[in-house]
């Protein structure tokens, strides 16, 4: 059976001690670190660019969302000498938001999502898992493209860290602008672009 691998409350204070810790409504965070958007997009685009597409969620999050899964799998390749740690608000998800992520989910990913449910043991679950394997990653990228919940997903063998985002997009921080420039052309060949992050954008 595949289920996320909980984080136990005695290990995650050792966890939180390494992790970036993302404050994503404090200016003097961006400025500490380096971010920026993993777009569709190279850059912001112009009111005159924006007519040009559609952004119907069918057209722009589900017709994209493969470059995304591309893009996991094999940031999920490259870290598997570390962990992948995902932060994300498990305990607090109330029924009708679960039952919203099934809703929204393929037919495996619902199958997926709902033996987490059923199977995590509800007294050890912290809001910190470990992902070890590609299956479960894929689904936990479908609810962020879709729009469901907005997880953390921390490559510690990479030294980033990607969130999730509105309008087919993610944010991602590292503590080295060197960890961002290294993904740069494997985001690209996924038909993906890191574009500089503004302030004030929806994160």
């Amino acid at each position: 059976m595949k289920l996320l691998e909980i984080i136990k409350e005695t290990d995650v204070e050792e966890y939180k001690d390494n992790l970036l810790k993302l404050k994503l409504d404090d200016e003097t965070f961006y400025k500490s670190i380096s971010s920026g958007m993993i777009d569709l997009f190279p850059h912001v685009l112009t009111l005159e660019e924006m007519e040009e597409h559609s952004f119907e969620f069918k057209d722009l999050n589900l017709r994209n969302e493969y470059k995304y899964m591309q893009l996991f799998e094999v940031l999920y390749k490259r870290n598997s000498l570390s962990e992948l740690i995902v932060l994300f608000d498990y305990k607090t998800l109330e029924d009708y938001e679960h039952l919203n992520i099934i809703e929204e989910l393929d037919r495996y990913e619902k199958h997926l999502w709902v033996n987490q449910m059923i199977h995590l043991n509800k007294d050890e679950v912290t809001d910190y898992f470990l992902v070890k394997d590609l299956e479960l990653l894929k689904m936990l990228v479908q609810i962020n493209i879709r729009e469901r919940a907005f997880m953390e997903f921390h490559f510690e063998a990479l030294d980033v860290v990607l969130r999730g985002s509105f309008d087919c997009s993610m944010s991602i921080f590292s503590r080295n602008s060197d960890s961002l420039e290294n993904l740069r052309s494997l985001v690209e060949q996924c038909g993906l672009f890191i574009r500089s992050f503004e302030i004030g954008e929806d994160t």
